[in-house]
Formats: structure tokens, sequence, C-alpha cells
């Protein structure tokens, strides 16, 4: 993708990257936006969804907070996380707020939780950045797949361990 392979272009460029992970913030006058139009808009040329410019601008200020990349998705790099963390309830909290992010919520809660991905040590964590745009450009379909897809990816890994409370006794009806 060509917006991506421009961000790893940019990896090295200190202030260009400042001024991408600036549009994470809040920004009530756009200035953020408009200090970053010059390396997002080239790729925007005729697209007037705003949803789809608000989807590129958040991923690049996303891979500018954590320009580490990998093949793994989004969701899977924080199961592993909860896992290593003992399952702790409160990042499986702010995961289940995630996916039931409205589209004002969206940025706020990918950004708290791409600086905990950034901030691991015991994880491996790269991501996906080519996905995260897609999944971020179809957040707003009604029958939500990519929820739903990243919920199983987040608890896909903890298949070896037993489900919730009284989830071992249920039986399988034919």
């Amino acid at each position: 993708d060509a917006f991506l392979k421009f961000l790893r272009g940019l990896s090295e460029d200190r202030g260009a990257m400042a001024v991408l992970r600036r549009t994470l913030a809040s920004d009530a006058d756009g200035r953020n936006q408009i200090r970053a139009a010059r390396y997002i808009e080239p790729f925007l040329i005729g697209v007037n969804d705003q949803w789809q410019r608000s989807s590129y601008y958040l991923v690049a200020g996303l891979y500018a907070l954590h320009p580490e990349e990998s093949d793994r998705k989004f969701a899977e790099v924080l199961g592993e996380i909860w896992q290593s963390r003992d399952c702790a309830p409160s990042l499986e909290g702010r995961f289940l707020a995630l996916l039931e992010s409205d589209t004002d919520q969206l940025a706020h809660r990918l950004r708290m939780l791409v600086q905990l991905v950034r901030s691991q040590t015991k994880v491996s964590a790269g991501l996906d950045y080519a996905e995260l745009l897609s999944d971020v450009l179809r957040w707003r379909w009604s029958d939500r797949p990519v929820q739903r897809r990243w919920a199983r990816e987040f608890y896909g890994r903890r298949a070896e361990t037993p489900g919730p409370t009284g989830s071992e006794n249920m039986e399988v009806q034919a």
C-alpha cells in the first residue's frame, strides 16, 4: 500500500512523526490536521467521505506513535498481552470498551491501546497497519464484522484455558 510505504519513509523524520502523532490529540480547531495535511492529503485526492479521511489521519497518527510493524493483527497482539498479564480484567474491559466504541470514541480508545502495545517488553508488539487501516475504514458497518473478528482474535489464543464460570458444565445439544 502506497500510504504505508510513505509512512515507513517518514519513520526517521522526527519532525514529521511528531506532527502525525499530534493528530491523535484533541483538535477542536483543526490545527493538528492542518499541519499533518501535507503528509496525508496526497493520498486522499477525490475522497469526500469524512470517515474515510479521518481514518487515514488516525492510522497515520497511530503509526507515528508506534512505528513497529509486523504481520500481527491488532486484536491478537492485545490478546497475547492480556494473557501475559494473567487475563487482567482491566485490559479486557478496555478491549471490550474499544469494541463498543462509536466513531467519536474510537480514536481515543485505539490510541490508549496502541500506547499499551508500545510499552510491552514481554510480547513482540509490531502491528499490521495495512489491516488496521482497513479495519478502521469498516468500523461503522452495521453488522460489525471488524468488532466480531477482533473478539475472536483476542480470545482465540485462550483455547487451552477454561471459559467463563459455568461454561465447562455446558453440554452441546444435538
